[in-house]
């Protein structure tokens, strides 16, 4: 019998605090989500923080009509148990597009990658994969003890919409200081095949 258990937690650039646990007989699930502060939530054998790390700054070159990439920063950390294999996957929440303050109505819509392996919107993307953030064998969530490590994700302009609502480039978006929010949703997964009860 394989007994799963699950963590989850958030990240958002602009948005409050908020806390959510549910458990169920073979499965724990914790929930959370930071200000692009510290937040941190575990279970008496598992657990799962994410520390944001500075603000995400993007800038337009009219040289080359271009966008700088922009990077999202964060240490994490996560403790596992012997035994176990742990997957740990991230999606972004929802679209990320940033609005013009001048206007209020132009917007700038954003990727994330991590590495060159993208974020998708609502779905899970296995982030030890391939090595995507450099975190394989640097942690490996099944030593009993808090492992940590520092990462970061990869920020890009990829197009926008103009005051009219017309889609347009992300290099012809007017002219303005774009801001909005960036959520990032992390998961660790811990798998056990044959695990006794109580596990």
């Amino acid at each position: 019998m394989k007994k799963i258990n699950v963590l989850a937690c958030s990240i958002i650039c602009g948005l409050g605090l908020t806390s959510v646990a549910a458990m169920a007989a073979d499965t724990a699930q914790l929930n959370a989500s930071a200000n692009w502060q510290v937040n941190a939530v575990k279970d008496g054998k598992h657990g799962l923080i994410v520390e944001p790390n500075g603000a995400v700054n993007l800038s337009f070159n009219p040289t080359d009509k271009k966008w700088t990439t922009g990077n999202a920063p964060f240490k994490i950390s996560v403790m596992g148990q012997s035994g176990e294999t742990m997957k740990l996957e991230a999606q972004l929440t929802s679209p990320v597009a940033l609005v013009n303050s001048l206007d209020g109505k132009s917007k700038l819509n954003l990727d994330a990658s991590a590495g060159q392996v993208p974020l998708a919107v609502s779905k899970y993307t296995d982030i030890m994969a391939a090595n995507a953030l450099g975190l394989a064998g640097i942690i490996n969530g099944n030593t009993g003890a808090m492992e940590q490590s520092s990462s970061k994700f990869t920020i890009s302009a990829v197009n926008g919409i103009d005051a009219t609502g017309a889609a347009v480039g992300a290099d012809a978006v007017p002219d303005g200081k774009y801001s909005g929010d960036l959520q990032v949703d992390f998961q660790a997964t811990w798998s056990k095949s044959d695990a006794p009860s109580g596990f």
